[in-house]
């Protein structure tokens, strides 16, 4: 079941066409082609997610993660929005003092690691964000190069359509 935070995400809502249409089709798949996940597959991961390690946090916290190419970034990806929670992805190869930075400029009220037979969750004092009105999906840092990173906001609007346009100009049905 979706949260009432969550029905308001674009992105959950193109999920679930995609959901009642693909269900039983490949959605994560090897290098060599084998299917890892269906849609179904990782619909039911992101439940279990989402009643079990992401289930303390209030809607419009920060999760960070740090998973990497992990066969379940899409079920936690998935489970996080449908909690109203904002992600944060960060790189396997930042650094321990960058990512120490990122997690408290971003008030991360969690971090999630891979600990090699799943996903580890750690929680974080953090200060509660007021989003207001346009509460965000996902974070985004910058690679800071000329300056210090910044943390860009993203809402499931502006995501989607990025989406849309990406298969749209390379014709991915």
């Amino acid at each position: 079941m979706h949260s009432a935070p969550g029905m308001k995400n674009a992105l959950l809502n193109a999920w679930l066409k995609t959901l009642a249409s693909q269900s039983d089709a490949p959605a994560v798949l090897q290098a060599a082609g084998d299917a890892l996940r269906t849609f179904r597959e990782i619909d039911a991961e992101a439940a279990d997610f989402g009643a079990g390690m992401l289930s303390g946090f209030s809607s419009g916290s920060v999760v960070a993660v740090q998973l990497g190419n992990h066969t379940c970034w899409p079920a936690v990806l998935l489970a996080c929005w449908q909690r109203g929670l904002v992600v944060l992805p960060l790189e396997r190869a930042i650094s321990a003092s960058e990512r120490e930075s990122a997690l408290q400029v971003c008030r991360a009220a969690a971090l999630l690691t891979d600990n090699g037979d799943g996903v580890a969750a750690a929680r974080l004092e953090h200060e509660t964000v007021n989003w207001g009105q346009h509460v965000p999906v996902l974070l985004k840092l910058t690679s800071g190069t000329t300056a210090a990173p910044r943390v860009i906001r993203f809402r499931s609007e502006q995501l989607l359509a990025d989406c849309v346009q990406i298969c749209d100009t390379m014709g991915i049905t």
